[in-house]
């Protein structure tokens, strides 16, 4: 029974924190944010008949009061599996490794990781109905904050021998009481270590700023591929972003996103009307949405007419090139021939599967010719394309 009750103080030192842009020397209050709580590495089975409170709990009470607003997080052993980490009887010490460490972090966005390790649990908690000997637990552990990078960046070691009071064979207060009340303790100190280490802030109750540079409601589209540039900004850091309910990746929260995004609308009429919503929301979970009213001219289109190294060239006609701008988007559609077996004509079709988006880079006036690139994720695409395929 003993051996579970020191499991779960065992649960004390295994925090997982989690903190944006830490340096090994100096943290400042406004880049922490963020804090995960994680189950102990060295994971006993020690007998015991108390529970303590689970301490992530203890500690997100202390992290998340009104002065350290911070946000908890709770790391599962699935969590820990997914970075190669698993719990073992065998080797109750096993420590998570510097690249488990830069895996948990990236695969939940996270900024840090605060554990620990259990180096005394001892004592005597079994009831002794004929002895008057009281009974004691000795406890010694330590708190680990880690970077991104598994790099240590602060550590706090607690330990403390207590004996419960006892009073005419009973204790007083009751023996659950003490023991909880001892178990917190430590707890408190190791918190305070940790928030002065880590600093403190104030939650930011404004909603993240979106600013595009190349779009404003009222304006007229031309083509199937909309390219939204522009800034999304937030003190407190911006956690996700979504075009028309589709969520972009974002490696982990940033004060300051850049957006560079292509938006696939199918092709409309001149004049319908078109909309695109863009929400933005920070780690507190408010939000911010844009929504951009556009309205449909008439379409172009043109023709790739070369393959380059790195970019295509497209010819337009002379109303449509006038039409273009430098970092407009569009869609490269590919185009094959069909020859009719009887007669042997060649007949162009098109595939319905589209290549990909490109913006333009340059234009060449007196050609009516521009170059196109595709963008960064989908760069490979530029060998699928081949001449007289359309963009639209």
């Amino acid at each position: 029974m003993l051996r579970r009750i020191l499991l779960i103080p065992v649960l004390l030192s295994l925090l997982c924190v989690l903190i944006i842009g830490i340096s090994p020397v100096q943290a400042q209050s406004d880049t922490i944010y963020i804090i995960g709580i994680i189950e102990p590495l060295n994971k006993t089975e020690n007998p015991g008949h108390i529970d303590f409170p689970y301490y992530g709990e203890e500690m997100e009470n202390i992290l998340t009061s009104n002065v350290n607003n911070y946000i908890v997080r709770h790391i599962t052993e699935e969590d820990l599996a997914a970075v190669g980490y698993r719990f073992s009887s065998l080797r109750p010490d096993t420590d998570i490794q510097p690249s488990q460490y830069q895996q948990l972090c990236n695969n939940l966005k996270l900024d840090a990781i605060l554990t620990g390790k259990i180096y005394t649990l001892k004592g005597n908690l079994e009831p002794r109905f004929l002895a008057e000997a009281g009974r004691f637990i000795e406890m010694r552990f330590e708190g680990l904050l880690y970077d991104r990078e598994g790099r240590k960046v602060w550590s706090e070691e607690i330990s403390d021998k207590y004996e419960f009071t006892r009073e005419k064979g009973e204790f007083k207060p009751p023996f659950n009481a003490q023991l909880v009340n001892f178990y917190v303790n430590k707890i408190d100190l190791l918190a305070k270590s940790l928030i002065d280490r880590i600093g403190t802030r104030i939650t930011d109750k404004e909603p993240p700023t979106i600013e595009l540079e190349n779009i404003r409601s009222g304006d007229k589209v031309n083509s199937t591929c909309i390219i939204l540039k522009g800034t999304i900004s937030d003190n407190s850091r911006v956690a996700s972003v979504r075009v028309n309910g589709q969520e972009l990746d974002i490696d982990r929260p940033q004060k300051q996103i850049q957006l560079f995004h292509p938006v696939q609308i199918p092709q409309g009429q001149k004049g319908q009307r078109l909309q695109i919503n863009v929400e933005a929301r920070d780690i507190y979970g408010i939000s911010q949405t844009k929504e951009l009213d556009l309205t449909w001219e008439t379409p172009i289109k043109g023709i790739v007419t070369s393959i380059n190294p790195d970019t295509l060239s497209v010819y337009f006609g002379y109303d449509d090139f006038k039409r273009i701008k430098d970092g407009s988007g569009f869609i490269v559609y590919s185009v094959d021939e069909f020859v009719d077996p009887l007669s042997s004509r060649r007949f162009r079709m098109f595939h319905v599967e589209e290549i990909g988006p490109v913006v333009v880079i340059k234009r060449y006036p007196d050609k009516q010719v521009v170059q196109v690139q595709f963008l960064n994720d989908n760069q490979n695409s530029i060998g699928r394309a081949k001449k007289d395929d359309i963009v639209k």
